[in-house]
């Protein structure tokens, strides 16, 4: 703890996020997560779970502000805060963010990446019932298999050994629905044939015999071919962008770039509906959707006004799917990820410029530099205008970015801000350049709290229900920042346990 928080005092600048979540004893725990920016770059730090009275915003504020002046961290250093999605937190007028800056204005509110694409995927579901009922019919189809130890052998040695066992849907991690498309896609027949084989098995419960047929003929509509054919890229993508998102190495620039990257995919799948009805067909084996296998009444249409028949758009079932179902779930997938990548465009416009200031007029870079000259008066001087143009010429001056920029393992930003940091003479040259930099990196783009929670779940668990708040601190931080411990000095700790923990008294 006192490494971290001198780590933190010597980068000066921090941005902050935190998340609650009750542990084993039914106490919440708000997780405290700090990330700064070392010579090396970014890195983000558990600090402690700190004491709630309340879920409101004002409790919230009170318990970090009250940690912030404990452990000697001036909050007008902060410049920047993400969390997730709850009104409680990103409330833009009495949330956790606007009240810190009230604060300091400074502190930049940047919304969890991972948490909005997760609401994304989550909203396209509940659009439309066809879709709600897909989503239905995978879980049920795990639980059915896996409810019964028999079933479940059933299947394990029925699927083939590149294929995966099913999976469960989760409410929580909406993305773990891409394990469970993906695995069914994979063994969508192998899994038909355990289920009518679970049906002609006497040995298996009526109940069994009688639910697996059901489940089976869901396999053969078209419809449900279709959705398991589109989602399974869709969620594929959305959930390696996810990982991506949640990378403490991640800078702004980079994950809105991903945001746009993905919402044009999506937009891209909408000329597809013959190919994915072609490889519904084909997983299927049905070549006809289920109205066409339905009776219809015929729609009785009265006169209003005018003489004559009204004029009645008729849709064939393949049109109807089309229209009603794979287009709106696109459509909202998309109209959802510009809304989502709409929080992010006003830090965009601050620091976007920072990874293309190679290829910008001098008037834009002066234009956009005045801007966060503007926005950061203590961070920046006025020379930072003339220093980004000098700095500018001193990167098309560097051979090795313009003959290995695609080979960098970094961002384009952090490589231009190790130079700086490391070295006190382009220090000198550019020190705006340097503080510009430093905060762009510095800004948190994902609530890592989460990551703390499964360590809480590790300690503190129902062997462990009493553990008191110091230990279960120290005990979290000590899993989590593993690296800061194994290079503690371990003769200093014990020699200060020793003298706590001496009990011969010296007359």
């Amino acid at each position: 703890m006192k490494t971290i928080l001198s780590e933190i005092r010597g980068a000066k600048l921090y941005s902050i996020s935190v998340d609650s979540t009750p542990d084993i004893s039914h106490v919440d725990r708000l997780s405290c997560v700090f990330r700064y920016v070392l010579n090396d770059g970014p890195i983000e730090r558990f600090v402690q779970f700190l004491s709630m009275k309340g879920h409101g915003a004002e409790d919230l504020f009170n318990s970090l502000y009250s940690f912030l002046e404990e452990a000697k961290l001036d909050i007008k250093y902060c410049r920047g805060q993400s969390y997730d999605n709850a009104s409680n937190m990103a409330g833009k007028y009495s949330g956790l963010q606007a009240r810190i800056r009230e604060k300091n204005p400074l502190a930049e509110y940047v919304p969890c990446f991972a948490h909005s694409l997760n609401l994304v995927g989550a909203s396209a579901v509940n659009c439309v019932t066809t879709v709600s009922g897909f989503f239905d019919f995978v879980q049920n189809l795990y639980v059915f298999l896996n409810a019964s130890t028999q079933r479940w052998e059933l299947l394990t040695k029925g699927l083939d050994s590149n294929q995966l066992v099913l999976k469960r849907l989760s409410d929580t991690r909406w993305l773990a629905h891409s394990a469970a498309t993906k695995a069914l896609s994979k063994g969508f027949k192998n899994v038909k044939t355990v289920l009518e084989n679970i049906a002609e098995d006497p040995e298996e419960k009526v109940e069994a015999r009688t639910t697996a047929p059901g489940i089976a003929k869901k396999m053969d509509q078209l419809e449900y071919g279709i959705l398991l054919e589109l989602w399974t890229p869709i969620l594929d993508r959305f959930h390696k962008t996810s990982l991506k998102l949640q990378s403490p190495q991640l800078d702004l620039n980079e994950a809105v770039q991903l945001l746009t990257s993905l919402k044009e995919y999506v937009n891209s799948l909408r000329a597809q509906f013959d190919f994915f009805e072609k490889k519904g067909k084909e997983i299927t084996g049905s070549i006809s959707y289920k109205e066409e296998n339905q009776r219809k009444r015929k729609r009785s249409v009265q006169l209003t006004r005018h003489d004559g028949s009204a004029d009645e758009t008729v849709f064939s079932p393949q049109q109807k799917f089309r229209v009603m179902v794979f287009l709106p779930v696109l459509d909202h997938l998309n109209s959802a990820l510009c809304k989502r990548s709409e929080a992010y465009s006003g830090v965009c416009d601050k620091f976007g410029f920072l990874r293309n200031i190679r290829s910008l007029e001098q008037s834009d870079l002066r234009r956009a530099s005045r801007n966060l000259i503007d926005t950061y008066v203590d961070d920046l001087e006025e020379s930072f205008e003339d220093e980004i143009l000098h700095f500018k010429e001193y990167l098309l001056a560097d051979t090795y970015l313009q003959q290995n920029e695609k080979e960098l393992k970094c961002s384009i930003e952090l490589y231009m801000y190790r130079p700086l940091r490391n070295s006190s003479a382009l220090q000198d040259i550019f020190p705006n350049v340097a503080t510009a930099l430093h905060i762009y990196l510095m800004l948190i783009t994902n609530c890592s709290d989460e990551r703390s929670f499964s360590a809480l779940k590790r300690i503190k668990n129902y062997l462990r229900s009493a553990l008191g708040d110091d230990k279960l601190n120290s005990l979290t931080v000590m899993c989590t920042e593993s690296d800061i411990l194994r290079s503690c000095d371990f003769n200093e700790i014990l020699s200060d346990f020793v003298e706590r923990k001496c009990r011969k008294m010296n007359f």
